[in-house]
């Protein structure tokens, strides 16, 4: 029989046992478009958006954002749903877990967006293409069909 010292001190040992240390985040972050930031996670592990940001390089001074980062967040903000670049900071900078899964703690304004939108010439829309064109033969499964022997099927639905 055991001792009722002895029963009690077991169970003050197994209370110690206690994690010094969390493993969750210390600060937890919830977006409406979370299906986004996982599309945005696979994007940057493929290269995707680092091929837009080495092949664009637009003309402008950096102050907070560079021009690349701006592109991106452009791009984020049609992602999202936007109908426009103006609706950049109500979509993508008043969502801080968006931003996180870019890797960035935040995001342009929409009025400097713009401004690099209009500082853009025809090289860099030829920049672009040329990033675009690149992307589509490394990713693209319809680049290897063969157009020759048979149609490509579309199948789209819009229900």
């Amino acid at each position: 029989m055991i001792h009722p010292e002895e029963k009690i001190m077991i169970l003050r040992f197994h209370r110690r046992i206690i994690m010094s240390q969390s493993i969750t985040a210390k600060q937890t972050l919830f977006t409406p478009h979370a299906s986004l930031a996982g599309l945005l996670a696979c994007l940057q592990a493929r290269g995707i958006l680092q091929t837009l940001r080495n092949a664009v390089h637009i003309a402008q001074k950096t102050v907070k954002d560079a021009p690349d980062d701006k592109l991106i967040d452009i791009l984020v903000t049609l992602l999202a749903g936007a109908h426009g670049v103006v609706e950049l900071n109500t979509l993508l900078r008043c969502d801080p877990a968006l931003q996180h899964s870019l890797g960035r703690e935040r995001c342009s304004e929409q009025s400097v967006a713009q401004q690099t939108l209009d500082a853009a010439t025809e090289e860099n829309v030829g920049q672009l293409q040329g990033a675009l064109t690149t992307l589509f033969q490394k990713h693209s499964r319809a680049f290897f069909h063969p157009y020759h022997s048979r149609f490509l099927v579309l199948d789209v639905d819009l229900t």
